[in-house]
């Protein structure tokens, strides 16, 4: 490489042509060019650099490189940041056993919500008065409370971001600081949802229908103490500083009767359960990504918001229906250093896909005591390392193929999604 890059910087000076080299003095040479131009440019080694002090006029060689300065040793140690979100919890722990399987040294750090964690990665901010607010710029406090150096940022990976969508507003404008380094679900997106035996399907049938009730249930956005610690959400209904959204507050519902009842977790679980079991007609927020589509996702669908539909798909594409806003493995590019190629390759490859990650979210929830993974299973504590530790162990390659397929086929894991 060094040759090639010296043989580009002689071309000018026409230095060291065919006539200069013979026998073994050739092997510095290098072709340039095809057919009766070719030229043989000589290629100065590095004892053949030149310093100012040298006195020299560079004519025949290069200056040397300025020194290195030194530099402290990076540390090993990789910070996982991962929303205290449970799909996100679930998702940032593939992420984080990934690294354990490939000998990666990790923290994961995942108590703290988006306006904490994400100065955390990007330096910038102090979260957000009066509920989430740091003392210091980046929550450096918070890295020291973690352990991770007195300044921030002190985050080297944070995962899933729904960077571009509904997270863009704290990435920007600091995104040269980071790089898009894989994609874990296709995206996440909040609505109104339909039992799947009723007729009505649009936002406008809703409004007309006399079967559906007229309470929309919601959950509390999960605050501490609100009953849903786990799926902490901080643009949702209810959320401080965080308006309804259109689709609830605005005509036609606002104008048909509809009223919001937010019910804690554990309510809203047995309520919503017992209104299918009776094929009751009702409308209920939540997420495509979320513990109840995986207890009774089958039973509802979500509905039709119509000329509300971009306030749950925020993503523009050119000449096409908005998308959802998926979730996204972000790395600072000052942390580059601290991962192998090896793992830079695993964590571009990891894909967990929506079924996954809302799957890991009913496990990681899931309060009955013959089902829970862990004893501290609970709506303010996700069992988020077991649920994905399971999903891994379900879905990993089983070595039982033909055709001479072997678990080597598959990367470091021996899985069908990396």
């Amino acid at each position: 490489m060094l040759r090639h890059l010296a043989a580009v910087a002689l071309v000018a000076s026409g230095v060291g042509t065919l006539a200069d080299c013979s026998g073994d003095d050739c092997s510095e040479y290098v072709t340039i060019g095809e057919g009766d131009s070719s030229a043989l440019l000589q290629v100065a080694r590095s004892a053949d650099c030149e310093s100012p002090s040298d006195g020299g006029s560079y004519a025949f060689s290069y200056p040397c490189p300025a020194p290195t300065p030194p530099t402290p040793d990076v540390p090993k140690k990789v910070a996982i940041g991962v929303l205290k979100t449970v799909f996100h919890n679930v998702t940032g722990w593939v992420y984080a056993l990934a690294m354990e399987q490939l000998g990666v040294e990790y923290q994961v750090v995942d108590q703290y919500g988006h306006y904490q964690l994400y100065p955390m990665f990007t330096g910038e901010g102090k979260g957000k008065a009066p509920d989430w607010t740091c003392e210091e710029e980046g929550c450096a406090e918070l890295c020291q409370a973690q352990g991770l150096g007195t300044t921030s940022p002190c985050i080297d990976l944070l995962v899933d971001s729904q960077t571009p969508g509904y997270h863009a507003v704290f990435t920007n404008p600091v995104q040269k600081d980071w790089i898009m380094a894989g994609t874990a679900f296709e995206g996440w997106f909040q609505t109104l949802w339909v039992p799947r035996y009723s007729q009505v399907r649009t936002i406008t049938q809703a409004a007309q229908s006399s079967a559906l009730q007229r309470e929309i249930y919601a959950i509390p956005p999960g605050e501490d103490g609100g009953g849903c610690e786990a799926m902490f959400c901080p643009a949702c209904p209810g959320a401080p500083g965080a308006e309804l959204p259109p689709y609830i507050a605005a005509p036609p519902l606002s104008t048909a009767g509809y009223t919001l009842k937010v019910l804690d977790c554990p309510q809203y679980k047995e309520h919503i359960s017992k209104l299918l079991a009776k094929r009751v007609g009702f409308l209920a927020y939540g997420w495509n990504l979320s513990p109840f589509n995986k207890w009774f996702g089958y039973d509802w669908v979500p509905l039709d918001l119509q000329q509300y539909r971009n306030q749950s798909f925020p993503v523009p594409r050119v000449g096409a229906p908005d998308i959802a806003s998926p979730g996204k493995a972000l790395i600072r590019k000052n942390s580059l250093p601290k991962f192998t190629q090896k793992a830079l390759g695993v964590i571009a490859g990891i894909y967990i896909g929506n079924d996954g990650v809302t799957e890991m979210s009913g496990w990681a929830l899931e309060t009955d005591e013959a089902s829970r993974l862990c004893p501290s299973a609970g709506w303010s504590t996700a069992c988020a390392r077991e649920a994905a530790h399971k999903w891994i162990q379900q879905n990993n390659y089983s070595g039982d193929v033909s055709d001479g397929i072997t678990p080597s086929s598959f990367g470091v894991w021996p899985s069908f999604f990396w």
